[in-house]
């Protein structure tokens, strides 16, 4: 189990981990509409796992993402109507591998 904030508007989902310097053990979960999606470090601090979620079932991970500090940076794309942003090496400590499932409780 692992805590999440949550971030479900537009404002916090553009935002998502900008400026932090650490997620102390926690995640931030994006709610997103269905279909492709593409992330990126832009203005972020801290090396993070990015993981694509569709309908509870994990359809992909990119594990240590490098924050950017350039114009023009990495994009992560991936298909999901959720993205999890965990600390980097979080899935390989806890053996998350894509096709798995997940599960959100309140």
């Amino acid at each position: 189990q692992l805590p999440v904030n949550i971030c479900a508007t537009p404002e916090k989902i553009q935002k998502g981990i900008q400026g932090l310097e650490s997620l102390n053990n926690e995640g931030y979960l994006f709610f997103l509409s269905e279909g492709e999606h593409s992330f990126w470090m832009k203005d972020c601090l801290i090396p993070i796992d990015i993981i694509f979620i569709q309908q509870g079932k994990i359809t992909e991970i990119y594990p240590n993402c490098q924050p950017c500090v350039e114009e023009i940076c990495d994009r992560f794309k991936g298909e999901g109507d959720m993205v999890l942003e965990v600390e980097s090496g979080f899935c390989e400590s806890n053996d998350i591998k894509k096709g798995e499932s997940v599960r959100i409780l309140p």
